[in-house]
């Protein structure tokens, strides 16, 4: 019946936030608040749903184009805690290993429905946390 899908591809593991960048169909808005504790478990995060999911022709997207609000308390300033910030890791070689991967292997990536945008994956870290490029709100405690 056709359903084997075929042996399992030796790809690198993605973080949540390298999913997001890679991923063409958008239905959420994630919202993170973050106290200026030293734990990162002393913030939240809400996920919202859209009430139209957004499709992206290019990707990946840059962390700037990306549905993620960071909330963080007014005056803390734009540095938090190693721990906060591994959420937000990117790494360029993995990223480039799934593209490569998916324009070969995925519909949607082999038609003219989804471009894979070289130079905007030479905009992002070879390793390292895209926090500070992430939409931020201050808000009073």
């Amino acid at each position: 019946n056709n359903m084997y899908p075929g042996n399992d591809p030796d790809l690198p593991e993605l973080t949540q936030m390298e999913e997001m960048l890679i991923s063409p169909v958008h239905a959420l808005i994630q919202v993170w608040q973050v106290r200026g504790g030293q734990y990162k478990y002393t913030g939240h995060t809400c996920n919202f749903t859209c009430e139209n999911a957004v499709f992206h022709a290019k990707v990946p997207l840059l962390p700037e184009q990306c549905e993620i609000m960071i909330m963080r308390q007014k005056g803390q300033g734009s540095t938090v805690n190693l721990a906060a910030t591994q959420d937000f890791r990117v790494r360029h070689e993995p990223l480039q290993h799934w593209l490569q991967f998916l324009s070969q292997h995925h519909p949607t990536f082999q038609g003219a429905r989804v471009e894979i945008d070289w130079d905007a994956l030479q905009q992002l870290p070879v390793d390292g946390s895209v926090y500070n490029r992430l939409h931020t709100i201050e808000v009073e405690d």
